[in-house]
């Protein structure tokens, strides 16, 4: 059934919390701080620049305004060529397939766009590609964790097989210069035993026979040496083309992994659907522990939890036997807990996990102590466990 609105949605004109997921899927970083920087956007913090100005547009964009106008005619600038393409689906079955393939061909933002602007688009089809986009920021951030790891471990051994490798030269090279030493002593040794035979040719001594002798024997050990030590440098000098070529092949693997995740990096700045003010997981009546962490960013993430009707319970990680029963205690009356790793010593860390897995809860880390982080793995948590937190029955993966 066709709709009678005809006319596209401007960006103010959709539901609530749908703002924030266009914003950051369809504008860049570096589009979204010239928008900032037009309007006069500015952050105490130069660190959170980029979430001050999302916010700032997110809260434009949900009333007709200056900014709402100026965002809505970039948008459609930007992707003139996807909306005159999805114009030609006049029912919502074909502006669903249209979305289908603007995902399959990897065209997330301007056909996220053209799809929810189009007119033909209907509420439960509008919901559906809303959901589809939520659903690539978890997946997008997993495979970026996953890359992450590979390349750290990958690093890690390059650097071991580099030093090993670094060492093996400079012992060949060291190996090279004795055997070039050797090899000049007993060139040396040879020219000079061979000035002493020439000298002797004519020599009518009786005993010039046996001496002659002495020094052609002496100088087929001579030449025996020699050729040996070069055959001993040619072999060093393999080996060391050889280790050159490994770590060649090192050197491209590293540059191939970096480029892989550098290019899930920009399709995760572009599809991932940024964290929100307005929009939480329902923690409402639950109690979660913290692990850790600096005090001030403690009390604002207390603050946090509690305006959604939470509690946030603390615990500094102490290895004594006092403070590892009072964890034991927090964590079974805790439904979740949460541990930045780089504000907390490793066996706090390990011990607060087996704890956690003891205790049957999901144990969420943090690669910092920041508010961004904590809303992060709340949104996190609730992937873990549905759409309730509470029954999550195994520990969420570090």
């Amino acid at each position: 059934m066709k709709l009678e609105r005809k006319a596209r949605k401007k960006l103010w004109e959709f539901p609530h919390n749908f703002q924030c997921s266009i914003i950051g899927t369809c504008l860049t970083l570096a589009e979204a701080r010239k928008v900032g920087r037009k309007f006069g956007v500015v952050s105490d913090d130069p660190t959170q620049l980029d979430a001050t100005v999302h916010s700032f547009i997110v809260r434009e964009a949900s009333k007709q305004s200056l900014v709402s106008t100026h965002v809505c005619n970039l948008l459609n600038r930007k992707f003139e060529g996807m909306i005159r393409k999805a114009s030609a689906a006049d029912t919502p079955p074909k502006v669903l397939a249209f979305w289908r393939e603007a995902c399959d061909s990897g065209l997330v933002p301007s056909g996220y766009w053209a799809a929810l602007t189009c007119p033909a688009l209907d509420e439960e089809g509008m919901i559906r590609i809303f959901s589809d986009v939520h659903m690539l920021s978890h997946i997008n951030g997993s495979n970026n964790v996953v890359l992450m790891r590979r390349l750290a471990h990958t690093e890690k051994v390059l650097e071991e097989n580099l030093e090993k490798q670094t060492e093996l030269q400079r012992r060949s090279a060291m190996r090279e210069q004795d055997l070039r030493k050797k090899i000049e002593i007993e060139t040396t040794k040879n020219a000079v035993a061979r000035q002493q035979l020439e000298g002797r040719v004519e020599d009518p001594s009786p005993h010039y026979q046996q001496t002659t002798n002495s020094l052609e024997t002496k100088l087929q050990k001579l030449e025996l040496q020699t050729n040996k030590l070069s055959h001993e440098l040619c072999e060093r000098n393999r080996e060391l083309a050889a280790a050159r070529n490994i770590l060649k092949v090192r050197d491209e693997e590293i540059a191939d992994l970096r480029r892989l995740l550098a290019s899930h990096d920009r399709r995760l700045n572009t599809a991932i659907v940024p964290a929100q003010e307005d929009v939480h997981p329902a923690i409402d009546g639950m109690q979660f522990l913290y692990v850790g962490g600096r005090p001030q960013t403690k009390i604002r993430i207390q603050n946090l939890v509690q305006e959604q009707g939470a509690e946030l319970v603390c615990h500094d990680g102490g290895k004594t036997k006092t403070s590892i029963c009072a964890l034991k205690t927090l964590i079974e009356s805790s439904h979740a807990v949460f541990m930045p790793v780089n504000k907390v010593s490793h066996a706090s860390a390990v011990e607060t996990k087996r704890l956690c897995r003891q205790c049957n809860k999901p144990f969420i880390t943090m690669k910092s102590c920041s508010m961004a982080c904590f809303q992060q793995a709340l949104l996190q948590l609730e992937a873990y466990t549905g759409d309730d937190p509470k029954v999550a029955d195994q520990p969420a993966a570090e």
